[in-house]
Formats: C-alpha cells, sequence, structure tokens
C-alpha cells in the first residue's frame, strides 16, 4: 500500500494535542493505536509490537512497520471488553475506565455495572455526562488518577428557563426533579445517576411523591385533574378530577393525597379506597396556603399562609388532625412573616419554617416557635435532616445563600452559590440535593448534590 505523503495542514496542533492525550496513558504492547505514518500527517491502524522509551514500534495492518513516539499515535478501543494486559476486563463500581470517543481515548469512571455486558459510565461532575456503554468499547485504566471524591456526580444541567423543583419519598429510591413545562427526571439518590428522563406533556404546577416513593402526583398549570403515575416506569395509574386548580400536593405515610385549590379549600384523596373529601376549611379572604407537609405518621397536616398585601391578618401555621378524608383544627403557630416552606422533623418534635425574610423552628409540642432569625436572603427553603440534626435554609431569590442550622443552634453559611433555589430533599443526613429556578437556556446548573462538610 502506498501511503500518502501530504503533509497535514494542522501538524504542530496535533503534536500537541496528542501529547496531551496519549501521555495520560502510555502505551503497552498489544494496544491497539492509529499512527501518523512517517508524520506526515496521514493515520493508519496497527498494533504496538514493542516500547523503547517514549519509541515505539508499529505493526501496521497492511504489513508495514515503524519506530515512531506515543505522540503521534491516538490510542484505539479493543473489542471484547480487554484490558490493556490482554485479560477480560471485568468491570465494578468507581473502575476508572478510557472510553473511544470519537478516535480518542477519554478518562472516564464506572457509576454502575449494568448486567454482564454493560456498564453505566460517567465523564464530569455533570449528571447529563452519564451514558450506557457496552463493556467492550471500554479499557481499563492502568493509571488512574481520580480521588474518591472526583469519581462523584455534583450537578445536572439543563437548557430550559423555569423552575426546577424536586419530589421524593421517604423511603423512595429515586429523587425526581420536576421541570414547570413538564420535563421528568429521576436520580438515583445514592450516586446522582439520571435514571429516567421524560416529556409529560403538559406543564406542571405541583407535584408530590408518595411515602415508599412508588407513585408521583402531578398537577397541571391550567387543568382540574392530578395525574398519578408509578414509579419509576411514569406509567399513568389514576386521574383525580379537581373542581378548582390545584396548587399544591402532599402524600402522607398513610396513602392519602392532600390538595390545595385558592379559593376553594383542602381536599384528601384516600388512594387506599379512593375516597375523597369536599373542600375543607378555605383561609379566610387575603390569605393563602403557600406549603404544606404532614408528619411522618400521617396524623397531622401542617399548612404555611401568606398574608396578600392590604389584607389583614397574621401569618401563621395551620394545623389539622387526619382521620379517614376528614380535617379537624388542632392549632396554630403564630409566626414572623409570610411562610414559603415547612419541614416536619421525622421524630414529629419540631417544624421548619422557611420564611420570607426569617428562619425558625417551632417545638411541635408546646405549638411555639423556639428559635428565630431574621436573614438577608428571601423567600426561604427548607428541609429537615432524616437524623433531626440538621436544616437547611437556601435563599429563593436571586441573593444566593445556604445555611445550615445544627442542632445546637450554630447557623453556618456553606460556600456554594445556590440563587434562585426552588427545593431541598435529603439522601442521608449529610448529603442533600438542591434545585433552583433558572432564568437563561445556557445550560446552567439546576441540580446538586451537596455534601455538609
Amino acid at each position: 500500500m502506498k501511503k500518502s505523503k501530504t503533509l497535514c495542514t494542522s501538524f504542530f496542533t496535533a503534536i500537541l494535542f496528542f501529547t496531551a492525550v496519549i501521555s495520560l496513558y502510555a502505551l503497552s504492547p498489544g494496544d491497539r493505536v492509529s499512527c501518523n505514518w512517517k508524520n506526515r500527517g496521514t493515520y493508519y491502524k496497527g498494533k504496538v509490537a514493542s516500547v523503547d522509551g517514549n519509541r515505539i514500534l508499529i505493526h501496521y495492518d497492511d504489513g508495514d512497520k515503524e519506530w515512531t513516539t506515543e505522540n503521534f499515535c491516538k490510542l484505539l478501543g479493543t473489542p471484547g471488553g480487554i484490558d490493556r494486559n490482554g485479560t477480560s476486563a471485568a468491570f465494578k463500581a468507581n473502575d476508572e475506565v478510557l472510553v473511544n470517543k470519537g478516535g480518542y481515548m477519554v478518562r472516564a469512571w464506572i457509576v454502575r455495572t449494568d448486567g454482564p455486558d454493560h456498564s453505566i459510565v460517567a465523564f464530569t461532575w455533570n449528571g447529563e455526562s452519564v451514558k450506557r456503554y457496552a463493556n467492550s468499547e471500554l479499557k481499563l485504566n492502568r493509571y488512574p488518577s481520580m480521588n474518591e471524591s472526583q469519581k462523584q456526580l455534583r450537578g445536572y444541567k439543563a437548557y430550559k428557563t423555569g423552575k426546577y423543583s424536586l419530589a421524593s419519598g421517604r423511603y423512595g429510591k429515586y429523587i425526581i426533579m420536576i421541570h414547570g413545562g413538564g420535563e421528568i427526571v429521576l436520580f438515583d439518590r445514592e450516586t446522582m445517576e439520571p435514571y429516567k428522563k421524560a416529556d409529560m406533556g403538559m406543564n406542571i404546577q405541583a407535584s408530590a411523591v408518595s411515602t415508599d416513593g412508588n407513585l408521583l402526583a402531578l398537577a397541571g398549570h391550567s387543568g382540574k385533574e392530578i395525574y398519578i403515575y408509578s414509579v419509576p416506569d411514569l406509567q399513568l395509574k389514576q386521574k383525580i378530577s379537581t373542581a378548582g386548580d390545584c396548587r399544591l400536593l402532599s402524600f402522607s405515610s398513610r396513602n392519602r393525597l392532600a390538595l390545595y385549590s385558592p379559593g376553594r379549600g383542602l381536599y384528601i384523596h384516600d388512594l387506599t379506597d379512593n375516597s375523597v373529601s369536599g373542600a375543607q376549611f378555605n383561609p379566610e379572604k387575603g390569605m393563602l396556603y403557600t406549603s404544606m407537609a404532614f408528619d411522618s405518621s400521617g396524623d397531622n397536616l401542617y399548612c404555611g399562609t401568606e398574608i396578600r398585601a392590604g389584607s389583614r391578618g397574621n401569618p401563621s401555621v395551620r394545623i389539622f388532625g387526619v382521620s379517614g378524608t376528614k380535617l379537624s383544627p388542632s392549632g396554630i403557630i403564630a409566626v414572623p412573616d409570610n411562610v414559603n416552606s415547612l419541614s416536619v422533623s421525622e421524630d414529629e418534635r419540631h417544624l421548619a419554617i422557611g420564611g420570607k425574610n426569617s428562619i425558625s423552628i417551632a417545638s411541635l409540642n408546646s405549638g411555639k416557635i423556639i428559635l428565630s432569625r431574621r436573614m438577608n436572603i428571601e423567600n426561604i427553603r427548607t428541609r429537615f435532616s432524616p437524623d433531626n440534626s440538621t436544616v437547611v435554609f437556601a435563599s429563593g431569590s436571586g441573593s444566593s445563600g445556604l445555611y445550615v442550622l445544627k442542632r445546637d443552634g450554630a447557623l453556618k453559611k456553606l460556600p456554594i452559590d445556590l440563587p434562585l433555589c426552588e427545593d431541598i430533599r435529603f439522601v442521608s443526613g449529610s448529603v442533600f440535593f438542591a434545585s433552583r429556578r433558572t432564568v437563561t437556556n445556557f445550560g446552567e446548573t439546576v441540580v446538586q448534590r451537596i455534601t455538609i462538610e
């Protein structure tokens, strides 16, 4: 075979690029490569026959041979899942691998294996980079260089403006990202692997996940129906017709779904026998419910209120006992300002309250605020950790602010940029997901996986 003697027009650039790529993975005898024949700009496939320092002997597929250097060769993938030592590759989670992307071997790591012949692979901290590969497309990296913290998914980028909220069940396997425009992403709560993506075909105004994580309830912006889907396959299981527009949803551990429709009131739907209440306890004129949360037993429902400008009354948290589909008032907690979010501790002893400009902790035994602080952030979101030891507060406005409140009352600001926070969901006592609202479509990070140090 006669090889072209045309010089590559980007010869010098190619040298620098391939030096950066190949120097990470020194070649070994038996490696499949594509090399620049006589350094003249045309690449041909072959195999490394011998290595002498930086010099390598290539046996080309057409029978030609030459001594060259690693700078002029690209490492190719090896069919059959064979590692660099020529033995069968048995991949496992956190293995560092090389993936053939467009002729170049790129560093990545195994998030998890997916059956005997495939692996889920990540290239960066961004969950959007995660892809499924056949093991035959991967090679074990002989020169691993990542530490354990680098082999973690820590965020997810999206390209639509709007609100990205989160929903999860206490015992569910997934944290679910919900975009107001209808996009759904299920993340594995332990690894943040994007397990499933779907477009639900509607604008979404409210959402909730059952305690066991097996059901997802969605309310559309303009419709009067609640759609209930199975998780993780997102198959429609049930439609619930409502008399008015639904703004809030919350699941209880007793398989009941609370709904709030402004101007009408609260409804309780029991999914066990499919019974539903009529409208109950519509707030007074000038007042709206802005957040709802059941306690872990499902016996009490907490509703945070907002007093509209020019209206009378004081903001508060209304407490209702729940029996079947019926509610009964059982208490009122006065709060410093309008309520944006609520979170009940797992031990049912405390209630965290994110206000417009304040953070508060209420004792559910006394029904009174036991800690309250004015903050320089607005529209505050909050969530208790599952071990009851930590409360996270985040700014829902343009000013970034993410705070951790410990059991001893110590308040610490985390060095993390998270403006326009929409939701917080804990994975463990020290790890949580946080989502945000975006105002551009430039590929912003809309969900972060955060570890409290």
